[in-house]
């Protein structure tokens, strides 16, 4: 079996990586760390380290995630749909009751929501990411208010 990642001579897999690559210089902070690497079921994994601000009166937050690129990226269902193939986990500890975050098939790994399109385009690394930033901000305003601002 060829993995996604190995078909058309890894165009899709330089393709994503660049994608981080542009999101790290996109958003131009010297401690955002990433990683990249194989799962032991051979998925592209990715792990970040996102340090964000979410407005000038808090501190700076690290938030780490790894991600994972299920084998059928870039994952277009039977609805005729593509998204999901891109699997985000938070890593950092959250505070319970967080509704924007799904259970993984065994029902113990909660990763972030992602978006159904009929652009393969859209799923890939760079939007992926503007999609955790989003995330971000959504969770720390209701971690601190109780506000679900994507409600």
């Amino acid at each position: 079996m060829r993995y996604w990642y190995e078909k058309e001579n890894g165009s899709l897999l330089q393709f994503e990586k660049e994608c981080y690559f542009k999101f790290m210089r996109d958003y131009n902070n010297s401690q955002l760390k990433l990683q990249f690497s194989y799962d032991k079921c051979k998925r592209f994994c990715v792990d970040i380290s996102l340090p964000f601000k979410v407005s000038p009166d808090m501190p700076w937050r690290t938030f780490k995630f790894h991600i994972v690129y299920e084998h059928n990226h870039p994952g277009r269902g039977s609805d005729g749909y593509f998204g999901g193939s891109i699997k985000i986990y938070p890593m950092t500890r959250l505070k319970p009751g967080f509704h924007h975050l799904v259970r993984d098939s065994t029902g113990s790994c909660p990763y972030i929501c992602q978006v159904k399109t009929t652009n393969s385009e859209e799923v890939n690394g760079y939007k992926a990411m503007t999609r955790v930033l989003r995330w971000i901000q959504v969770y720390c305003i209701w971690e601190k208010t109780g506000v679900d601002i994507d409600k």
